[in-house]
């Protein structure tokens, strides 16, 4: 049986999965593309500190922030490359479900995400997952239980596809209005147009940073529920790197293992948790 040299089996390894993310009509067509072409992961940016920040200027655009380092990692450990995907929480959610992305970090794990994602092994950043309610600075109205949510028929902001907590996610009998963004859901609910507007107070991290009036604006209400959680790092279903979700996963151990995980965690994270 005739043995490949390892320069030419590394070879063949990137030729299949450049032909997993499209490359094959490229390398047909070229076969010295090879050489030149690395395959590429497309992942998710959504603006969202300390997790992700996107800075847009007139020369480029920059990021930063967990995610983004840790994709820095992921990729090199992989030995490929990436490209983000600019969107609004709801937007990636919906570019996860049909493919037009590959990957995303730190989501957490549910029923209804389960069935258009791959959550990898193993997870991290656990942490208290705060559900909070916000009111208007000015409303007088008391929320401090989850039944007075239903009150003078509230419209409670959302953003679709967001963890919260079951009991919330499935009440047919609240009035839930799904605002796409936590900065579209802050500005109706200063307009008057909902009530109430679910959040975490992670969220809002950026906006009191940018905003020091936004306390004049909002203000928690009483009623809060907690959960202990943990992120994954995920894997639509639709996309061709499902095939290399063990090479991944193991890459992801390897990362935890070697302390890299958690030294991201303390330099992003650990000051919000």
């Amino acid at each position: 049986m005739m043995r490949l040299s390892p320069t030419r089996l590394l070879t063949a390894v990137k030729i299949f999965l450049l032909c997993v993310v499209g490359y094959c009509p490229q390398l047909l067509a070229n076969s010295g593309a090879i050489k030149t072409q690395t395959p590429e992961i497309r992942l998710i940016a959504n603006h969202l500190p300390p997790y992700m920040m996107v800075n847009h200027t007139e020369t480029g655009t920059t990021y930063a922030g967990f995610e983004h380092e840790l994709t820095q990692k992921l990729a090199d450990t992989l030995g490929v490359n990436f490209s983000y995907y600019h969107c609004s929480w709801s937007e990636c959610m919906q570019a996860l479900m049909n493919g037009e992305v590959d990957m995303a970090h730190t989501l957490l794990r549910s029923t209804a995400r389960e069935t258009f994602l791959e959550f990898i092994e193993p997870s991290y950043l656990q942490g208290t997952h705060v559900t909070v309610f916000y009111q208007r600075y000015d409303d007088k109205r008391v929320i401090d239980e989850f039944s007075d949510l239903q009150q003078d028929n509230f419209v409670i902001g959302y953003v679709g596809s967001t963890v919260y907590f079951e009991e919330f996610e499935k009440a047919k009998h609240l009035l839930k209005m799904d605002v796409k963004t936590t900065e579209t859901g802050v500005s109706l609910l200063a307009a008057g147009k909902i009530d109430v507007l679910a959040g975490f107070d992670e969220l809002f991290f950026d906006l009191e940073k940018s905003n020091p009036n936004i306390k004049k604006i909002m203000k928690k209400s009483d009623y809060q529920t907690s959960a202990t959680l943990q992120s994954h790092t995920v894997i639509s279903k639709t996309s061709g790197l499902m095939i290399h979700k063990e090479e991944i996963g193991n890459a992801m151990r390897q990362l935890q293992s070697s302390g890299v995980i958690a030294q991201l965690s303390e330099k992003w994270v650990s000051n919000i948790r």
